[in-house]
C-alpha cells in the first residue's frame, strides 16, 4: 500500500514538473518573440529570460521602481499624483520628456509619478495601500493612465509578483490574499490566462470596475476632497465607462482617432508614447481639468 502511494506521489510530481516546463517554455517563447519584434538583441533577451525565471520562483519582495517626482518649491498649488504602468512611467524616456515633468512645468504644480512597468490596477491598489513614500496631502488630482492591456493584467501578469486580491461576497471589497508558493508557478499563471480568455465582457467589466472603485476610495482616504481622473490612452469597449463616470470619475479621451498609435508618437520600441505625444496630450489634460 505504501509503495502504491509513493508511486502515485512520484507520478504526480513528474506530471507537474513536465507541465510546468511546458508552460515555462511557452512563456519564454512569448517574451523571446516580443523581444525580437522590438529589436532587442538575443543576448539581451537571454538575460531578461534568466532574470524572469529566477525572479518568478524565488523573488518574494514587492519592489517598485518609480520616477523622481517633479517638485515645485514654495508652490501654493495642490500636487498631482499619476498612476499607471510603463506608459505613465515613461519607458525609454528622459525625465524631461515624461508626463509628470511636462505637466509640472506647464501648471506650476508638484507632480508625483508612481507609474510602474507592467502594472495593472492591482499593483496600483497595492501601492496606495502599502507605500510610505507617496506624497502627503494636499493632492488635488489623482490621474490614472489607462491602456487596453490593464484588463488582461488583472487576470494574468508575467512580470510582477504582487499579492492577489479576492472579492468578499458580503462587502464586495477587495482584500489582499496571502502569498502562496503555487501562485508563482507558470502552470498557475497559464490557468489565470485561460480564465481571462474565457471570461465574458460582463465579468471583465465587473472586475475592472471593482478595482477602480476601491482605488478611488483609497485615494479619498489618503487625500480627502481629491478628484480621480482616468486618461483613456486606449478606448476599450469591455468597460462600461458610463458606470465609472457615475462613480464620480472624470474621463479624458485623448486618442479616439488613434492618432497617438502612429509611430511618430512612439519611442524606439514602437509601443510606448514619446515626448512628442506627451507634449500634445498634457495641454488637453490641462484644458479638461482647468488647471
Amino acid at each position: 500500500m505504501k509503495k502504491i502511494l509513493f508511486f502515485n506521489l512520484v507520478l504526480i510530481l513528474i506530471i507537474f514538473i513536465f507541465a510546468e516546463l511546458i508552460c515555462l517554455l511557452y512563456e519564454c517563447q512569448i517574451i523571446y518573440k516580443e523581444g525580437l519584434n522590438v529589436g532587442d538583441s538575443k543576448a539581451y533577451i537571454a538575460r531578461n529570460l534568466k532574470h524572469f525565471v529566477l525572479s518568478e520562483y524565488f523573488e518574494r519582495g514587492f519592489n517598485f521602481h518609480t520616477r523622481t517626482p517633479s517638485i515645485i518649491k514654495n508652490s501654493k498649488k495642490p500636487s498631482i499624483l499619476i498612476l499607471g504602468c510603463s506608459f505613465a512611467y515613461g519607458w525609454l524616456l528622459d525625465e524631461k520628456d515624461c508626463i509628470h515633468n511636462i505637466l509640472s512645468q506647464k501648471t506650476g504644480r508638484s507632480v508625483y509619478n508612481i507609474g510602474v512597468g507592467s502594472a495593472s490596477p492591482r499593483e496600483m491598489l497595492y501601492m496606495l495601500e502599502n507605500r510610505t513614500d507617496i506624497p502627503h496631502p494636499p493632492v488635488e488630482y489623482i490621474i490614472y493612465i489607462f491602456i487596453d492591456d490593464h484588463i488582461r493584467r488583472l487576470y494574468y501578469d508575467l512580470n510582477i509578483n504582487v499579492p492577489h486580491y479576492k472579492t468578499e461576497n458580503k462587502t464586495q471589497k477587495l482584500v489582499q490574499q496571502k502569498d502562496r508558493l503555487y501562485k508563482h508557478t507558470f502552470l498557475y499563471k497559464d490557468f489565470e490566462l485561460y480564465k481571462y480568455k474565457t471570461a465574458n465582457k460582463e465579468a471583465k467589466n465587473k472586475l475592472f470596475s471593482t478595482y477602480i472603485k476601491q482605488i478611488k476610495k483609497q485615494t479619498e482616504q489618503l487625500y480627502p476632497k481629491s478628484k480621480f481622473v482616468i486618461i483613456l490612452y486606449h478606448e476599450n469597449n469591455e468597460v462600461n465607462w458610463k458606470d465609472i463616470e457615475n462613480e464620480g470619475v472624470k474621463l479624458i479621451h485623448i486618442n479616439q482617432d488613434q492618432k497617438y498609435d502612429n509611430s511618430e508618437y512612439k519611442t524606439t520600441d514602437n509601443i510606448h508614447p514619446n515626448g512628442k505625444a506627451w507634449r500634445e496630450i498634457v495641454p488637453i489634460v490641462i484644458k479638461e481639468l482647468k488647471l
